[in-house]
């Protein structure tokens, strides 16, 4: 296993010992008062103030602003026979920065039908969305962690198919729809669709969405570092999104407190619930994830 005060030593934190944690002030921000702590058994850490949390892995890879595959390599190349994380890294050459594109569509101008289901348009300005009046679809704005725009997603009229497309090179499995929002410590729930995330957030919760109900290694990665103190899991109501959520739980569960919502079973996902007190009291009585219960 990773001699964790050995490498906060190299990483050159200066701290105090409080039982197994190790106390000092966070070496990703600037401070006069601590408010880091590393738990010198388990490798987890924290910062209090919105640096989030994590495995060591994802410290080192903040501190050294590398990949979390180089991080990995970083810690078991200079430490041989030292890493334990259990993170099945497999070797992936492929470009994780998506190119950036520019918005074809109309902006801040949107089909009456979208408007019809509940979304205003101050929600939907605030999330850059447009118009394409040659086929009259709906069309979101994909922005990437940095707040890139690196594609688009056109959800069309009802009764046309697909009802989705979206825009060329947009891979989703590397995107954290959203994400870029997310800039202090809070509470947020994950879907699996961009509109249901929109949904949420004009009701007034931070949310992202993994775009399917898979959560891919980038998507661990980029969630890992995230400012969360709390996940929730807002999956759509079928059995795809039950088996996505227990294994969200069982990949992100050593990140951060995790827990789900259990929609009522007359809807299919958070974006069918239209009364806003019925939508808050669900997210409000979310059950908490408790080790060996799923």
């Amino acid at each position: 296993m990773v001699n964790y005060l050995d490498w906060v030593k190299k990483i050159g934190i200066d701290g105090r010992f409080s039982g197994n944690e190790y106390i000092a002030c966070c070496p990703l921000h600037g401070e006069k008062h601590p408010s880091f702590s590393l738990n010198l058994q388990t490798g987890l850490w924290n910062c209090f103030s919105n640096c989030g949390g994590g495995n060591f892995v994802s410290l080192v890879q903040k501190v050294y602003d590398v990949s979390l595959l180089e991080a990995t390599k970083l810690i078991s190349d200079e430490m041989p026979g030292q890493i334990n994380f259990d993170l099945d890294i497999e070797e992936d050459n492929t470009n994780l920065v998506l190119p950036e594109v520019k918005f074809p569509f109309v902006r801040n101008n949107f089909p009456k039908w979208i408007l019809d289901r509940g979304f205003t348009k101050d929600i939907l300005t605030k999330w850059k969305c447009g118009f394409n009046p040659d086929s009259g679809s709906f069309v979101i704005s994909v922005y990437d962690e940095k707040k890139r725009l690196v594609g688009w997603i056109c959800r069309q009229p009802n009764g046309k198919e697909p009802k989705y497309i979206n825009s060329t090179g947009l891979e989703k499995s590397k995107i954290v729809f959203g994400l870029y929002n997310i800039k202090q410590r809070r509470i947020v729930c994950v879907t699996e669709g961009a509109l249901n995330t929109i949904w949420l957030n004009q009701h007034g919760f931070s949310s992202v969405a993994i775009l399917g109900a898979r959560l891919s290694r980038r998507q661990e990665e980029l969630l890992s570092i995230a400012p969360i103190t709390e996940l929730i899991i807002c999956l759509d109501n079928d059995e795809a999104g039950r088996k996505g959520r227990d294994e969200i739980y069982a990949i992100m569960k050593k990140y951060f407190q995790i827990s789900f919502i259990q929609i009522p079973n007359e809807y299919n996902d958070v974006q069918d619930i239209k009364d806003p007190k019925l939508l808050t009291n669900i997210i409000k009585n979310r059950t908490m994830f408790k080790e060996g219960v799923i």
